[in-house]
């Protein structure tokens, strides 16, 4: 069976006639009827019912049409797309990024500008990937932390954490938080995967005790535990944007400057990157001012 066999079948259902199906496909009766014979018997039951000149769908034909049409649609859909990206797939370039990152967009956004053929694939939700694979990016930006140690890539910068309240909470009226106030807080907290955002490393170092601990796995499920005075939450600096004050949401800065996260930055290896990554990389590198290994 293959697609040819499919659109012949589906014209002459359509059409109930071998002489405007013929016309319509521009090939001879006796192809299509070669090639709607075959069909039925690799099928094993005839499809349409025959007098003479006359034919039209029998019950299984009826049942089968319905098949075949979501099946051409479905292949046809797929060389479409396929002939998209294969056209495009030169000035593609693959991201992957481990939570918001404010920073490299702007870095994005910026090369686009000089670069408007590039096309950017964006993941900003690997975090939830339990072993991300660097060879699915051309470039992956993720927070220094156990679970991204295989990658072996180059500091990018360093984010502070905020702490994140509801705006009528108690504290909101302060302009800095500092360690006293963290104590006896309900607290709410992103989980990524099978690990908790590394922060919690920093609170469990300096002995701060919480009144009640929340996890959740989503930074939608994150901010809406806040503005509902469920409890408060860490944000670092690259997500601050998607809080705020249109969300009832107060972020304030933390005194202690152990609340915060390295940001890293790897690429693919250079014999695997397309020239446009391989520009993509130069450009990142001169944006961050990274200094290679």
């Amino acid at each position: 069976m293959d697609l040819l066999q499919l659109k012949y079948f589906n014209t002459v259902a359509t059409t109930q006639n071998m002489m405007k199906a013929s016309k319509l496909l521009h090939v001879s009766q006796p192809a299509i009827s070669k090639n709607i014979a075959k069909l039925e018997e690799e099928i094993g039951c005839q499809l349409f019912y025959r007098n003479g000149k006359n034919i039209s769908l029998n019950p299984a034909g009826t049942k089968f049409l319905e098949c075949s049409n979501s099946a051409v649609e479905l292949i046809e859909n797929g060389i479409e797309e396929l002939n998209l990206f294969a056209g495009d797939i030169e000035q593609r370039i693959y991201v992957g990024i481990a939570g918001s990152c404010s920073r490299m967009s702007e870095c994005i956004a910026k090369y686009s500008t000089h670069h408007p053929n590039a096309i950017f694939d964006i993941n900003g939700n690997i975090w939830n990937e339990e072993k991300p694979d660097i060879n699915e990016y051309d470039v992956i930006v993720y927070p220094d932390t156990t679970n991204y140690a295989k990658y072996n890539g180059y500091p990018l910068y360093i984010e502070h954490y905020y702490l994140a309240m509801d705006e009528h909470h108690p504290l909101a009226n302060k302009t800095k938080i500092t360690i006293s106030d963290l104590k006896d807080l309900d607290v709410v907290y992103l989980r990524h995967a099978k690990s908790v955002e590394h922060i919690q490393r920093t609170v469990k170092a300096l002995a701060i005790n919480f009144s009640k601990t929340y996890y959740v796995n989503t930074r939608e499920l994150h901010m809406q535990m806040i503005s509902e005075k469920l409890a408060v939450g860490f944000v670092p600096e690259g997500a601050t944007k998607m809080y705020g004050q249109e969300n009832g949401i107060v972020l304030l800065p933390i005194t202690d400057d152990r609340f915060y996260r390295q940001v890293n930055i790897a690429f693919k290896r250079d014999k695997h990157l397309s020239e446009s990554a391989k520009d993509f990389k130069e450009y990142t590198i001169k944006y961050f001012k990274i200094k290679e290994q």
